[in-house]
C-alpha cells in the first residue's frame, strides 16, 4: 500500500516531538528541541523550514525531510532564492518502499510553489541519495569532507581561541571575501551569527595564520564551520591553516571535521593526512547555478 505524505506543523509540540524521534531513530540521536529551533524555525532571510513526513497504513512517520530556505549569491553579484533538501530520514522498517523517491519530488514541489529558484542537496559519492537526485535530473558540483581522527602533532603553532566578541568584524569580512563565486548568501550580521556562531553546539572563534577560524565543539570532534581572511590582501595557505586547526585538535585529544568545495583546500587536506570523503552539492531547477566555481564551509551546510 502507498504511504501517505503529510506536512509537519512546526507549531504543533506533537509534531514536533515526533519529527525529532524520527531523525532520533535513523541517526542515532540527532538532537533535542533547542536543535530543532536552531534548524528549522530561524528564517536566515529567506523563509523558515518546510518540513514533511511520509506515514504508513498504520499512522506511523516511516519518513521526513526539510526544505530549509536560503539565499544563494551569484558570481555576477545576483541573489536566488533556494530551498536545501536536509535532515532526510527513513526507519528501517520502510527502506525499499520508494521513500526517498517521493521526498525528492515533495522538495521539488516546495520549490516550485515558492517560486524558488533552485534545490540543493549535501550527499557523498557513497550514499545511495546521490544516485536517486542524479537520476532526478540533479546537476552537481564536488565536495569534500575530510576527518583527521585525533591528530598528531604537527609541529605547527596550534589555533589560538579569541574572544568571540572581539571579532566583531568577522560577519562582515566573511561576507565580503564570497564576491565572485557561488555562496549561501546573508543578508546581514545578524543572520551570519545565528548561522555561525548562536548554535546548539558551542563554538569559538581561532586564530590562523592569515585569520581566523570558527569550530564548533561537538562532543569529541572539532568541526570547522568557516574560515575567513584578515583582509590582509594575501590569500589563506590551506596547509597552514589547517596544520595550525590539527594541532589544536591534537592539543585536546580531539578529531578534525571539515568540508569544501575548494579543490585547493581538499588538496590541503591530503597533504595533512585527512581522510577523504568525496562528496557532491547536488543542484535541481535552475542547473545553471551549478556552473562556476561554489564557496561553502561546513557551516553553510543547513
Amino acid at each position: 500500500m502507498s504511504l501517505e505524505l503529510r506536512p509537519v506543523d512546526r507549531s504543533d509540540p506533537e509534531d514536533r516531538r515526533r519529527y525529532l524521534a524520527g531523525l532520533d531513530a535513523a541517526f542515532n540521536g540527532w538532537g533535542d528541541d533547542a536543535r530543532f529551533r536552531w534548524a528549522f524555525d530561524r528564517a536566515c532571510g529567506a523563509g523558515s523550514a518546510d518540513l514533511v513526513v511520509l506515514v504508513d497504513e498504520s499512522g506511523l512517520w516511516v519518513a521526513g525531510s526539510a526544505v530549509t530556505h536560503r539565499l544563494i549569491g551569484t558570481p555576477a553579484g545576483d541573489r536566488v532564492h533556494a530551498g536545501i533538501m536536509t535532515g532526510s530520514w527513513t526507519l528501517a522498517e520502510a527502506r525499499g518502499r520508494g521513500c526517498f523517491t517521493d521526498l525528492i519530488q515533495w522538495s521539488l514541489d516546495v520549490v516550485h510553489r515558492s517560486s524558488v529558484g533552485v534545490l540543493l542537496a549535501f550527499v557523498t559519492d557513497t550514499n545511495a541519495s546521490r544516485r536517486r537526485l542524479e537520476a532526478s535530473g540533479a546537476a552537481t558540483v564536488p565536495t569534500w569532507y575530510m576527518v583527521w581522527p585525533t591528530p598528531s602533532p604537527t609541529g605547527a603553532p596550534s589555533a589560538i581561541a579569541v574572544d568571540i566578541g572581539s571579532a566583531a568584524g568577522l560577519p562582515k569580512a566573511a561576507i565580503a571575501e564570497r564576491a565572485g563565486v557561488h555562496h549561501v548568501a546573508y543578508p546581514d550580521a545578524e543572520a551570519w551569527l545565528a548561522q555561525l556562531i548562536d548554535r546548539p553546539d558551542p563554538v569559538d572563534v581561532v586564530e590562523v595564520p592569515g585569520g581566523w577560524a570558527v569550530i564548533e565543539r561537538a562532543p569529541t570532534t572539532d568541526r570547522a564551520l568557516a574560515v575567513i581572511s584578515d583582509g590582509s590582501g594575501e590569500a589563506l595557505d590551506p596547509v597552514a591553516v589547517l596544520g595550525s586547526l590539527t594541532g589544536r585538535a591534537a592539543d585536546h585529544a580531539r578529531q578534525l571535521f571539515a568540508f569544501t568545495t575548494d579543490p585547493a583546500w581538499a588538496e590541503a587536506a591530503r597533504a595533512t593526512r585527512a581522510d577523504i570523503q568525496p562528496g557532491r552539492l547536488t543542484v535541481l531547477g535552475d542547473t545553471t547555478v551549478a556552473e562556476g566555481p561554489w564557496r561553502v564551509g561546513g557551516g553553510d551546510r543547513m
